[in-house]
């Protein structure tokens, strides 16, 4: 199968016997020094001195990190999944896949638009200036470098997630096993969309953090709005589909588990009725022991995650949140 560019690149990353977290640190220095060398070059920046937007190359690689985090989570998450399916390991194989790698063409479309959409919120940012240099072709080269090629490879994350999400909705809808007492195939892909979510809702909280503009900037404040929605989306709107599942299937099992107490029942009374005492004591313990059991199946969850997968995320969606009400709505009202 064909791999996209991201993927490619993803690979390339996790092929090499350098940890992860040597090459993010070695791609932001490297970022950072051509950046800035561009600067002592034309002489708008003193050489030794680092330049002072250094805050903003982290998308890019944050965008690649967070890409192959969804890529490795959803692999590990469909193979928790896989029992709750009827299908042939080939056509497994195939939906695995698709849920991990971008196809080309879109991995292409990202390429052409992400360009657009960071020109777009540059000319709308007060502080372009700062990227500017005493040489046009120097600006131009670190605008792009800086700037336009950070802004694209994060961009790539959305649609990633999204395709995800599409994904995941219409293998809940294929699940043929479900067992409400052994809910770790039904919760599995929770851990891919609440992932997803809160690495979106990180992201813009450390926009916010290092961007000023970002409650300014018309563009980023609709990209911040539109990222929020997505992250809440992106969790609870995949798990619909099995959160009715196991309603279903709980639905399922009280209603057999009423016909054996209305069956037990029916016996007591039976041999109470023929005077049949003997048998009274069984039958009382078998009452017991099927009432125990319809408790257990009303007190089982049909939510579609564990407990703290849920509450992570929500502890994440505040995080923004406050940050743009402390800095946002509360700086403004305090002159700050």
């Amino acid at each position: 199968m064909r791999r996209s560019w991201i993927d490619a690149l993803v690979h390339w990353g996790t092929g090499r016997r350098v940890p992860w977290w040597a090459l993010v640190a070695g791609f932001w220095a490297f970022e950072v020094l051509a950046l800035s060398a561009v600067h002592w070059w034309d002489g708008s920046l003193e050489v030794g001195h680092p330049f002072s937007r250094t805050v903003d190359m982290s998308y890019g690689i944050a965008g690649v990190v967070v890409y192959g985090m969804l890529s490795r989570t959803a692999a590990a998450s469909f193979d928790t999944f896989r029992p709750a399916l009827e299908i042939p390991d080939d056509e497994a194989a195939r939906w695995r896949h698709r849920l991990t790698t971008m196809t080309p063409w879109t991995a292409v479309a990202v390429a052409v638009i992400g360009p657009i959409m960071a020109v777009a919120a540059l000319l709308a940012d007060p502080t372009t200036v700062d990227l500017a240099t005493t040489s046009v072709a120097a600006t131009i080269l670190g605008v792009a470098f800086h700037w336009v090629i950070n802004f694209t490879v994060a961009l790539l994350v959305l649609p990633h997630l999204a395709s995800q999400l599409a994904l995941i909705t219409r293998l809940h809808g294929w699940v043929v096993h479900i067992d409400v007492f052994h809910p770790q195939p039904a919760h599995a892909f929770s851990r891919v969309t609440a992932r997803g979510g809160s690495a979106i809702l990180l992201v813009l909280a450390y926009m916010m953090l290092t961007n000023p503009a970002g409650f300014t900037n018309p563009v980023w404040l609709w990209t911040s709005a539109a990222g929020i929605v997505l992250a809440v989306v992106a969790f609870l709107l995949p798990l619909r589909g099995m959160h009715r599942r196991l309603q279903d299937e709980k639905r399922q099992l009280l209603d057999r588990s009423a016909g054996r107490l209305r069956a037990a029942s029916a016996d007591l009374h039976r041999a109470v009725d023929a005077a049949g005492y003997a048998p009274v004591a069984e039958l009382r313990g078998v009452l017991q022991a099927l009432d125990e059991d319809r408790t257990r199946i009303k007190t089982a969850s049909t939510w579609p995650w564990e407990t703290a997968t849920a509450r992570g995320f929500a502890t994440t969606l505040l995080l923004p949140i406050g940050i743009w009400l402390v800095t946002g709505v509360l700086g403004k009202s305090l002159g700050l």
